[in-house]
């Protein structure tokens, strides 16, 4: 949103200032000729208290050469309240015919001590203050070259030279945190190495240092920020709210922040991990989601509310606490972390035409606790859609050291029923493993993966790779598979199997469990014992599978009903 900043001054006042401050007083009246500036100042109001702009109401100003000489030096026009209204700011001065000018702008709260604005506009910030402080929220602008032969206007938009930096919790996380006895009221923040001047005519930065707001009462309204980009906003519980200088093409800072109590009681910091950061001039960095209880996870995203569009969501997370149904909705991800959609008290998740797309470590539906347990999640998909993703897990996971590395894009965790649904293509950027033997494993991809005393039931889907955890119980019914890689086996602590189920083609299955394996070491190499348990596969009539590798394990791993159509078989032990 941009809001056109209006003054009624009176000309001669101006013209007064003006020509008092030149530089150039060899200038002869009919030499000069008036110059009107029109000041458009972009606040992006978010909210009636926060980043509305209307505390800016002291004026500075300055005009330079086009080659940056100094002409009319610094300007200062104090209450000037009738700036927040709607018609626009106009300024007027008198300036040489012929000649080609430069004007900069500085607009801050006049109340506000943490900004030294030299002559020739060059800005010192003084770091040093409170936290969550609106008050160092200010403008700047310089114009475009212009000259001037005849009474002209130059139109010119300020901009914030800051980024933004908050950080917002979800509503559940706030619970969580005052269960434990724990009820923000304060925070403070820290910045490492941040720029402390800003040259405002070619809006360059000098300086590194470290920025410590002390702690002050929290934003009373709420964070909006649509994190995975699907049109509307997520609500967060204000935590923390801080400007910094920042480079326009953005920079990376190491940030951590303490939130307390009333008086200071229960302090704890948040972001020993935040090693580098994007903050960008003129835009939000939101850091967002469960930052204030166990198992942190929560995102980073550059928001584009000020003035552009760059998206690093870090750990989104979706908590629902009753039966939830989303549909019709895109979720575009760019990130090196996880997306998870989970429910706290087991609530049924429904997915109705739902299409991911993007980069992500992986997305998953449901989620595994520090418990060591799997909660009893229930996920329900139809017609969803991942084709073409990119997997960033940066490392990828080990199932067994010597057998399986590899990188998911879908976890389906709990009870999971998916019908109609496509995920394929998708790539991984992990780099090869390289085990204790030192022999080097490529870490593949895999569109999905159902994980231990995880169920799935696939219906009428195409998936490009599939794989299944030993624990895991999956059944494929009327499906086309590209492949899978199962570890399902039969002496597991509860059901386990793979089933190939009526009208499902599969193009290949490798059994790959390992069981209770242990790991020996012979003739001075590492090796996996003989595993006792088998991998458990049902082909069931009707189903077609076209090459069956058994790995070495024997026929009885794999029931073959009557019916079913098997090509290649391979690797069968005898």
């Amino acid at each position: 949103m941009k809001r056109l900043f209006n003054a009624c001054l009176v000309f001669m006042t101006i013209l007064s200032a003006s020509c008092t401050d030149r530089l150039d007083n060899d200038v002869t009246a009919d030499t000069l000729t008036d110059v009107t500036f029109a000041i458009d100042v972009e606040t992006a109001s978010l909210t009636r208290a926060i980043s509305d702009g209307t505390g800016a109401t002291q004026l500075m100003w300055a005009i330079f050469s086009e080659d940056g000489e100094l002409l009319v030096k610094k300007s200062v026009i104090n209450d000037a309240d009738a700036l927040i209204s709607e018609q626009g700011y106009t300024l007027s001065t008198k300036l040489t015919k012929g000649q080609t000018y430069k004007a900069t702008f500085w607009a801050q709260n006049q109340n506000c001590t943490a900004y030294a604005v030299s002559d020739d506009m060059k800005v010192t910030v003084d770091y040093n203050g409170i936290n969550n402080d609106e008050s160092r929220d200010a403008f700047y602008a310089t114009s475009d070259v212009f000259s001037v032969n005849s009474p002209s206007i130059v139109t010119v938009t300020l901009r914030r030279p800051f980024a933004q930096v908050n950080v917002g919790a979800n509503e559940w996380d706030v619970e969580y945190a005052k269960e434990a006895g724990m009820e923000v009221k304060t925070s403070s923040a820290t910045v490492k190495a941040v720029p402390n001047c800003i040259n405002l005519f070619d809006g360059s930065l000098e300086g590194a240092v470290d920025v410590v707001y002390t702690a002050s009462a929290k934003p009373e309204e709420y964070l909006t920020v649509d994190v995975d980009r699907n049109g509307e906003d997520e609500v967060y519980d204000w935590m923390s709210m801080s400007y910094i200088l920042a480079p326009q093409d953005g920079g990376q800072y190491a940030m951590s922040f303490s939130f307390a109590g009333e008086d200071g009681e229960n302090a704890f910091v948040f972001g020993e991990n935040l090693g580098s950061v994007t903050a960008r001039r003129n835009w939000r960095t939101n850091i967002v989601g469960q930052v204030l209880s166990d198992d942190k996870q929560f995102s980073i995203s550059i928001d584009p509310t000020y003035d552009g569009e760059d998206v690093n969501a870090r750990g989104v997370y979706y908590n629902f606490l009753e039966d939830t149904v989303i549909k019709d909705k895109e979720f575009a991800f760019n990130t090196a972390y996880a997306a998870t959609f989970t429910s706290e008290d087991n609530s049924l998740l429904t997915f109705n035409n739902v299409e991911f797309s993007g980069k992500v470590q992986y997305i998953a539906f449901g989620e595994y606790r520090n418990s060591g347990k799997y909660l009893e999640f229930r996920n329900e998909l139809n017609n969803v859609v991942a084709k073409d993703m990119v997997i960033t897990h940066s490392i990828g996971i080990v199932n067994v050291e010597t057998i399986d590395y590899m990188a998911p894009l879908i976890f389906l965790r709990g009870e999971s029923v998916i019908n109609n649904c496509e995920f394929t293509g998708s790539t991984c950027i992990a780099p090869a493993r390289t085990d204790y033997n030192g022999t080097v494993h490529e870490v593949l991809p895999y569109d999905c993966g159902v994980p231990n005393f995880c169920t799935a039931t696939f219906d009428n889907c195409k998936v490009g790779s599939l794989y299944t955890w030993s624990h895991s119980k999956v059944t494929i019914n009327n499906s086309e598979i590209d492949y899978i890689r199962c570890s399902t086996h039969k002496k597991a602590s509860k059901t386990s199997h793979l089933t190939i189920g009526p009208g499902t083609v599969v193009n290949e299955i490798v059994a790959t469990s390992s069981g209770s394996a242990k790991v020996v070491t012979v003739d001075g190499k590492k090796t996996l014992t003989a595993a006792p348990w088998s991998p458990c596969i049902i082909i069931k009539a009707g189903a077609t599978v076209k090459r069956l590798d058994y790995n070495g394990r024997t026929a009885e791993d794999v029931i073959i009903e009557d019916g079913a159509v098997i090509g290649e078989i391979v690797n069968l032990a005898e």
